[in-house]
């Protein structure tokens, strides 16, 4: 039980931080968003500047950022059959082992939160990170 808070501590953490400057007090402005940076499970350095558009790319990781207050722009196959409240307009971007990276990159997301136990989601870093889309790679062993 322990590992399995240990384990969702750190993705509920991130999304807290990305969330909770939007609710700052009306009239409060800011001169440009102030960007997160972290080191994901694979040791890749990760600048988030947004969390309006974001990627799931597994029911897990849809879910800690839907309970976060998050939103999804994208999720795959396996979030829309096992999450059966997901929010209408909420898109399809391919299989959970294997994501469609044109569909992800089509939807202009600020993070993708991908997986790094799968193979599927690895391959697709360099194309992502080309295309200039923020991408987080989590290991979660239990839950």
């Amino acid at each position: 039980m322990l590992k399995k808070i240990k384990k969702l501590f750190f993705p509920v953490c991130l999304s807290a931080l990305i969330i909770l400057p939007g609710c700052l007090a009306p009239g409060a402005e800011s001169s440009a968003p102030a960007a997160f940076v972290f080191r994901d499970d694979l040791g890749h350095e990760v600048r988030v500047s947004g969390s309006a558009r974001v990627v799931a790319a597994s029911t897990s990781y849809a879910q800690t950022w839907m309970l976060a207050g998050g939103k999804l722009t994208g999720a795959t196959q396996d979030v829309f059959e096992e999450l059966k409240d997901l929010p209408k307009g909420v898109a399809d971007v391919g299989s959970l082992h294997s994501p469609s990276l044109e569909k992800i990159v089509a939807l202009r997301p600020q993070l993708v939160l991908l997986s790094a136990d799968i193979s599927g989601h690895v391959k697709l870093y360099e194309s992502l990170k080309s295309a200039g889309v923020p991408v987080a790679y989590f290991s979660v062993e239990n839950f």
